[in-house]
């Protein structure tokens, strides 16, 4: 929706059969009626005055146009509330880098109240800045049982409730298992699967009824990954645990759903590939030779997957699992 001088002005254009929709990448209503023949691009320079004037022509012009307008808030709200964020309490752990970070920008973008925790403190405060809106940002290192009570003590004080909760926090390591220490073990699966349950465990009183919980898993969780045990059986813990806590959660009206990345251009992975390793590099450009679509994902392109899932689009979906791989599990 577009704003001139203070006022939203819904921008108008003639489709035949249609009502009301939402055009979420331009973030604007289009209202539509058979009986309306206004072409967009002449509200542009539309002023509050100009637009209510032209908008009460209209109605005087035909009565039935009238009906449009009187039902367009009501039709545009359920629009609205059917995005994935708009009015919606939404926390995202790990929100300060990645897929986290898009999630969290794309909410915000949408009018989610938002928070966002990591581990550091001042790249929280950044990327609370970044992100902008309603967004307030707490530490919150997920493999430490008492900062996640402490968490769920700020969440309830700031919101009281949670509509959605994606849990995007985890770590990497690879080696085979000869050269995996317990030290290793214990580091990966604190964060990947015992923190992811236990901040689930401790928000679940807040968690309204319908909500949406969205899991971050990996197409290692799939796959063999000879080079990563560890990391591999962690997501593949996190499916199990995904589909147990939806069949759980089912007569709660929590829905709760697993979106599993394959290779993605976040920090991490630049990291892990080895930027200024030439022959780091070299092994990782094999590896994306296995991808059909020959090139890696986007934070953007799995947030879109985080967002459906977090919106009523999916009322009808939980237990699931959604890859955003370029099809790397199905076709290679």
């Amino acid at each position: 929706m577009k704003e001139y001088e203070g006022i939203k002005v819904a921008e108008l254009q003639g489709t035949s059969g249609a009502s009301a929709a939402i055009d979420r990448s331009e973030g604007f209503h289009k209202v539509a009626d058979s009986k309306l023949n206004v072409v967009a691009s002449q509200t542009a320079n539309f002023n509050r005055t100009e637009g209510m004037s032209v908008m009460e022509n209209m109605l005087q012009a035909d009565g039935d146009i009238k009906a449009v307008f009187a039902a367009n808030d009501e039709m545009a709200l359920g629009a609205v509330e059917a995005m994935s964020g708009a009015g919606k309490n939404v926390l995202v752990v790990g929100g300060n880098s990645g897929i986290g970070l898009a999630a969290a920008k794309a909410f915000s973008q949408e009018g989610a109240n938002l928070i966002i925790t990591g581990r550091n403190v001042e790249t929280l405060t950044s990327k609370a800045d970044e992100i902008g809106g309603r967004t307030s940002a707490y530490q919150c290192d997920v493999t430490d049982m008492e900062q996640i009570k402490d968490l769920v003590v700020k969440v309830e004080l700031e919101f009281g409730y949670i509509d959605v909760l994606f849990i995007s926090a985890g770590q990497y390591s690879s080696g085979s298992i000869n050269s995996v220490t317990e030290e290793n073990w214990d580091w990966l699966m604190d964060t990947n699967l015992k923190g992811m349950f236990f901040t689930i465990q401790g928000m679940l009183p807040l968690m309204g009824n319908p909500s949406s919980i969205v899991l971050m898993g990996s197409i290692a969780g799939r796959l063999a990954v000879a080079e990563s045990p560890v990391y591999a059986a962690s997501k593949a813990g996190v499916r199990s645990l995904a589909r147990s806590l939806a069949a759980d959660f089912v007569t709660k009206g929590i829905r709760v759903n697993v979106v599993s990345p394959g290779p993605t251009d976040t920090p991490a992975y630049r990291k892990l590939k080895g930027e200024g390793n030439t022959l780091q590099q070299v092994e990782w450009e094999k590896k994306l030779s296995t991808i059909p679509m020959n090139r890696l994902g986007t934070p953007e392109e799995v947030a879109k997957a985080v967002l459906f899932l977090a919106s009523s689009d999916s009322s009808f979906t939980t237990g699931a699992e959604i890859l955003v791989d370029g099809g790397e599990v199905y076709l290679s």
